[in-house]
């Protein structure tokens, strides 16, 4: 937090910049204070998961 990397709105933290993550699950920990594999936890903007979601390669 000192980095200013995030913001404790006092209910949950917030990223104030994009930071890319390896994995779902590398970002849970960090995101959601506690192990989960992402999957489930990730939506998109229309509120599927990415478990529900086709992976797209570049």
């Amino acid at each position: 937090m000192k980095n200013g990397i995030f913001l404790d709105t006092g209910s949950a933290m917030e990223l104030l910049q994009d930071y890319e993550f390896n994995s779902p699950g590398q970002a849970s920990p960090v995101l959601l204070a506690r192990s989960d594999n992402g999957r489930m936890a990730w939506k998109d903007a229309q509120g599927g998961t990415l478990g529900e979601t086709p992976h797209q390669t570049a």
